[in-house]
């Protein structure tokens, strides 16, 4: 397998409570499921600046670096909880899933979990400091496979 077959470069998340949208002709519809394609540079970029760097380096630890997850919990929530942070996370993972800003705040809260766990996923770091400091709620975010 080479090193690239090894990445995600998206996830599927199905969504507890369907999304309103509007379809192409402008009439009411729903959305059950986003898919979030893997963050790019300019991505990883916006949330160093929104969370910091120190929480950031501590995110991306390769496999053989201990990360405290309590501290990096307590760190994560500390740098975004400001409207401006959040409005900026909601961008960073509205732009990952091709919708607007306003979609993602209109997700219910009982998908946050799985947009949360959906991003992990492309971050081995990250997703092992989810599933030690977290309790799931949720079924996994993705459907298992690479895509092509």
């Amino acid at each position: 397998m080479s090193d690239k077959a090894k990445f995600l470069t998206r996830v599927t998340i199905p969504l507890t409570v369907p999304l309103a949208i509007k379809d192409a002709a402008g009439r009411d519809a729903e959305r059950t499921s986003l898919t979030m394609q893997r963050p790019k540079t300019r991505h990883v970029k916006r949330l160093a600046v929104a969370i910091g760097p120190q929480v950031l380096n501590g995110l991306m630890a390769g496999k053989g670096d201990k990360v405290d997850t309590q501290d990096m919990a307590q760190s994560l929530f500390q740098a975004l909880l400001t409207g401006e942070k959040l409005d900026a996370l909601t961008a960073i993972i509205a732009d990952l899933c091709g919708e607007a800003p306003e979609q993602i705040d209109d997700l219910d809260p009982a998908d946050l979990w799985s947009v949360g766990l959906a991003f992990a996923d492309f971050f081995p770091a990250l997703r092992s400091f989810v599933s030690t400091s977290l309790r799931a709620t949720a079924p996994p975010s993705t459907d298992g496979a690479p895509a092509t």
